[in-house]
């Protein structure tokens, strides 16, 4: 264990805390309030206590500085954490609450200061580690019915996390990681977000689709031809064997990343998709507001319906290709309006 963590986030390191299961006794350096407390930072006010029985993320606290709010928000630990883990607490838990309300979140880097009140740990951390607003002032908000609908998701999730072997949950801990991070670079580099979403995709997608049920298969009549040429053609033989080295060495990663979105989000699904600008309605209707003509289609939109199977394909592997090139070149993804108003596809005229 490393003596000092705020150097730096290992995330491998925050990954135990949240999948220990076995409950030995409740901690010797329990505060005199019985419990301890963690911060995550958040873009909106969350308003209500959400508790996931043996932790609780409570109501953010409101830090105001220099015209600028900061939503640092409590999470009350078990009683059988260890108090030096805040960080670790703060940087999973951050993990999970970013994923499922598809949010930025910004955890601690370094232990809280032991004997300091939560509003005035969180006058020092809104300082220290500051989240600001994603979408301007009309998108950070969620309404109460969407609160509970996401804490109802993240609840299901911790549940199903828990009940995998230690190297799946840390598997898709990783992934969920990488969205966490996606979010909170949304506004600061887009490219560096859009990489680190389809970086999240991919992680997956070679866990759930195998090396096997996509890669290229000539079929045993052509490789037999080869063989018995290989035995006649010594220039044949060469380029047979340097042919099943490369399959042998390709992990067929971008034909699994394909074959994963059009499994599990095929086509037929994307219609279903909820619209970027759906929550900001129905926020609205709490306000007894219409702003359901936000949602209607514009016209000359693309919409996945009118797609033929090869155009899917393409935007699912362009996906693929724009992370490629800003991996390995620094590209930019050619979407001009991130936040354009077209609900599925930004169409880009050259």
């Amino acid at each position: 264990m490393r003596t000092v963590y705020s150097d730096q986030v290992i995330f491998d390191e925050c990954l135990p805390v949240l999948w220990k299961k076995s409950i030995v006794s409740p901690s010797p350096f329990l505060g005199q309030q019985g419990y301890f407390r963690s911060f995550i930072l958040l873009d909106f006010k969350l308003q209500e206590k959400l508790d996931f029985g043996f932790f609780s993320i409570l109501p953010s606290i409101d830090i105001l500085n220099r015209h600028c709010f900061s939503f640092v928000t409590p999470i009350q630990m078990p009683d059988w954490s260890d108090y030096h883990d805040d960080n670790l607490w703060s940087t999973a838990i951050g993990t999970l609450f970013s994923f499922v309300f598809s949010r930025p979140v910004v955890s601690l880097r370094d232990n809280l200061i032991r004997g300091m009140s939560d509003e005035d740990n969180a006058e020092r951390i809104a300082l220290l580690y500051p989240a600001t607003h994603a979408r301007g002032t009309n998108g950070n908000s969620f309404s109460r019915k969407t609160v509970i609908k996401k804490y109802e998701e993240m609840k299901e999730l911790i549940t199903n996390l828990l009940s995998l072997p230690y190297n799946k949950y840390a598997e898709f801990m990783r992934s969920m990681r990488l969205i966490n991070l996606s979010h909170n670079y949304l506004r600061d580099d887009f490219a560096l977000s859009y990489y680190l979403q389809i970086s999240a995709i991919e992680s997956v997608a070679q866990l759930a689709i195998t090396r096997n049920k996509v890669k290229y298969k000539p079929g045993r009549v052509k490789e037999k031809r080869w063989e018995e040429l290989s035995k006649e053609y010594p220039e044949v033989k060469e380029l047979n064997s340097l042919y099943k080295k490369a399959r042998g060495e390709n992990h067929y990663v971008s034909e699994r990343f394909v074959s994963f979105i059009k499994k599990y989000c095929p086509v037929s699904l994307w219609n279903d998709l909820e619209h970027p600008r759906a929550e900001e309605v129905e926020l609205a209707k709490e306000y007894q507001h219409d702003s359901s003509w936000l949602l209607k289609e514009r016209s000359g939109s693309l919409n996945p319906k009118s797609l033929s199977e090869e155009q899917v394909d393409k935007i699912i592997k362009d996906m693929y290709e724009h992370r490629s090139r800003f991996t390995h070149q620094g590209l930019n993804p050619p979407h001009q309006y991130p936040n354009g108003p077209d609900q599925y596809f930004q169409v880009n005229f050259i």
